[in-house]
């Protein structure tokens, strides 16, 4: 079954200059990824219910946890990973496993 990581970032001091050093510096990155199917970059509209400390997620889908494990360990994703520390704001790492 498939698997899915999302990267969910806090408010950036400048959302103009983050979506755009997002979409054209580390998009390109993430797309050196061998196994990664499918990848989703995401604005926060609103929040339905609850507390919600974060405006931007990324999401990619791989096919199975070998191959998400192939990338993660990759020279792509230790350049995708240190860019990502170099201009965005806080963000955390989750990784969904499918279960049906």
């Amino acid at each position: 079954m498939s698997l899915k990581m999302s990267v969910y970032y806090t408010a950036p001091d400048n959302p103009e200059e983050f979506e755009k050093r997002y979409l054209e510096g580390h998009v390109p990155l993430l797309q050196k990824y061998e196994n990664l199917k499918h990848l989703s970059f995401h604005k926060l509209s609103r929040t339905v219910m609850g507390d919600f400390p974060y405006t931007y997620a990324f999401t990619g889908t791989w096919d199975d946890k070998e191959g998400w494990k192939a990338d993660m360990n990759s020279p792509a994703a230790a350049e995708a990973t240190e860019d990502a520390k170099s201009f965005a704001p806080e963000f955390h790492v989750v990784v969904w496993e499918q279960m049906a």
